[in-house]
């Protein structure tokens, strides 16, 4: 295990010094889940896989990478991944297409999503780059370059049987509009760095606030209801600012006593930070050096059924944290060292989890401590 701890150190250096991201797959898989029959899973080379419970192989794969070979042109990254009604697979595509697929695979809808402020004809496409769901169950906030939209859960079934090429997005009340940023005014002179745009690339919709992540690793605190003006922005994701890097904030999420957290490919500057949302400041943090921080680095979370706790995904293990006493409290963790590069990612399940390592799915219960195969092969 010294080899492949050694391996994830080796990893964690290369991410925060930029090496490798310009591929998109060093980030956890999705894992969706449906009523515990079922399982889907996005993994980080762009395999959609569709599981059944007890199952010892995926009833079937398909490539989301690949021009002409996958569901979706060139790209694997999603920005939002879940089960509709009726075993119907969402996925949308960073950049790309609301896709809908059914149990057995098949492509049930593919369309552009519209940019409702567009006044072009043909309309421009709202490239979207995050995505949640608010707490109405109804419709998916979309964010982008462009701002904000949002997309009735409704209107994609109506779009699925039309068998249309489009959908239309909805401007929502709370338009949040997120201009390009650059990191210029954080370059040194002469650093010869071309600066290069921010976007969105997590958002999670908070009873009062949106909590946004970024690609350069900002964090952004929206309020609901508020104007443009009122948004907040926090800088979490560089180190010394004479050798700024990207370090992309990768997972965001919300938690009951009005508080939020951050995940960041950043191993010493707060690889996974938990914040107040009442004034948007830091309450507890992690670093990768800190005794329960993920040895390499951390790759996403997921939050947990009870609102005061989420999961952490590192490139080797797992953390559950629980944030009663408005701190990050380590309450289990799991190392995936069997496997030389496990392709981690996880989901709440019941009052538990369901986690993905890459060859098979586990659910952990409720006490984060017992772990048991819900599909793939027997270890």
């Amino acid at each position: 295990m010294a080899t492949v701890r050694g391996c994830a150190r080796a990893l964690a250096v290369a991410l925060a010094t930029g090496i490798l991201l310009s591929s998109p797959a060093k980030t956890s898989s999705l894992i969706a889940e449906d009523s515990g029959r079922y399982a889907a899973v996005h993994t980080r080379e762009g395999v959609l896989q569709f599981w059944k419970q007890g199952a010892r192989k995926p009833e079937w794969s398909k490539s989301t990478v690949g021009s002409g070979r996958g569901i979706e042109g060139t790209t694997s990254r999603l920005a939002y991944f879940a089960f509709l009604s009726g075993g119907r697979i969402l996925a949308i595509v960073r950049l790309g297409d609301v896709i809908v697929l059914s149990q057995t695979g098949e492509i049930l809808l593919r369309a552009k999503p519209i940019d409702p402020a567009s006044t072009r004809s043909p309309p421009d496409k709202f490239e979207v780059t995050a995505a949640g769901q608010p707490s109405n169950g109804k419709d998916l906030y979309l964010v982008g370059g462009k701002g904000a939209a949002l997309l009735d859960l409704g209107d994609i079934d109506t779009a699925q049987q039309r068998k249309a090429s489009t959908i239309s997005l909805k401007r929502s009340t709370d338009w949040v509009h997120f201009e390009y940023l650059t990191y210029e005014g954080m370059l040194p002179s002469g650093a010869g760095i071309v600066p290069e745009p921010d976007l969105p690339g997590t958002v999670s919709i908070c009873p009062s606030t949106y909590l946004i992540g970024t690609v350069a690793g900002a964090v952004y605190f929206a309020p609901r209801g508020g104007a443009t003006d009122d948004v907040k922005r926090r800088q979490v994701g560089h180190g010394d600012p004479k050798q700024p890097r990207q370090e992309p904030v990768l997972s965001t999420g919300c938690l009951e006593q009005r508080l939020g957290y951050s995940v960041t490919l950043n191993a010493e500057m707060g690889q996974v930070i938990l914040w107040n949302l009442q004034d948007n400041t830091v309450l507890d943090q992690v670093k990768s050096s800190d005794k329960n921080g993920h040895p390499g680095v951390a790759l996403g979370a997921t939050n947990g059924a009870d609102g005061s706790e989420f999961m952490s995904i590192g490139d080797f293990d797992i953390r559950i944290w629980s944030t009663k006493g408005k701190k990050l409290a380590l309450k289990a963790e799991h190392d995936f060292d069997d496997s030389e590069d496990p392709d981690l990612g996880a989901v709440a399940k019941g009052a538990g989890y369901l986690i993905f390592d890459g060859k098979r799915l586990w659910e952990i219960d409720k006490d984060g401590r017992s772990l048991r195969r819900y599909a793939g092969p027997e270890p």
